[in-house]
């Protein structure tokens, strides 16, 4: 068999929110963590669905100021200011059940 190491872009042209690259053979485990040292243990469960979804918005920034929000947006900045919001519904919430149960 060959024992080569490949890379192969595995992503459709267009736009989209995965981008694939498929590594092969016996260096690839070495090849990724050379490309990607500390972002795969980074983000590994580290960020949530609106931070993923900034990194689209940062590719899609056509000015500065989009740019800068979508920047912020990946830095956790949306979902720190929900944070109390969702912790006042999550109390509102368990204030309307208790009500509810008989």
């Amino acid at each position: 068999m060959y024992q080569d190491t490949i890379a192969a872009i595995s992503t459709p042209l267009g736009e989209g929110k995965i981008g694939i690259v498929r590594l092969s053979g016996r260096d690839a485990l070495a090849i990724a963590e050379k490309l990607f040292p500390r972002r795969l243990s980074n983000l590994s469960g580290r960020i949530d669905l609106a931070q993923a979804e900034s990194v689209l918005d940062v590719v899609r920034a056509k000015t500065a100021a989009s740019l800068r929000v979508a920047v912020q947006g990946l830095g956790g900045r949306l979902s720190e200011s929900l944070k109390g919001v969702r912790s006042e519904l999550m109390c509102l919430l368990a204030c309307l059940t208790a009500r509810m149960l008989p």
